[in-house]
């Protein structure tokens, strides 16, 4: 069997014998969650795969914004803290175990659409999760309000 990678598609094809051309699609970045719903005060942990053979030194990120060309990054792999709520933010690249987006302490203005990234020349690898903060998790809490 014969193995060929061709990096502008992404795709990888076996050959076997010549007879039969099976496309696999290697994902550059995949996470285990597109949509959260969390509790204001709570948190949450994402958990991200990606092609370590290709990116593993490169700059992670977690951005916010409805539009992945516009998003204001707020914290990534590489540097200190970037905006005033990075210190309930955290992105963690623990390479070929994955790459973790830790937010605490969430409040209702933490809804909204957001982007992991990973740092490539000419255009980033992305992919979308939208957040939404809800008020309490039992009806207890929603009377504290």
């Amino acid at each position: 069997m014969h193995a060929w990678v061709f990096p502008e598609a992404h795709l990888h094809f076996q050959f076997r014998l010549g007879f039969c051309m099976t496309p696999i699609v290697f994902l550059q970045l995949q996470c285990n969650k597109g949509d959260i719903r969390a509790h204001i005060g709570g948190e949450f942990i994402l958990i991200c795969t990606y092609d370590t053979n290709r990116f593993l030194y490169s700059k992670k990120y977690w951005c916010r914004g409805d539009s992945k060309n516009t998003c204001e990054i707020l914290v990534d792999s590489e540097s200190a803290a970037k905006t005033k709520n990075t210190h309930r933010t955290q992105i963690i690249d623990a390479r070929r175990r994955g790459l973790f987006v830790k937010v605490t302490n969430l409040q209702f203005d933490d809804s909204g659409v957001y982007w992991v990234g990973i740092d490539k020349i000419y255009a980033d690898i992305m992919t979308s999760v939208s957040v939404v903060v809800t008020q309490g998790k039992n009806k207890a809490d929603s009377y504290n309000a």
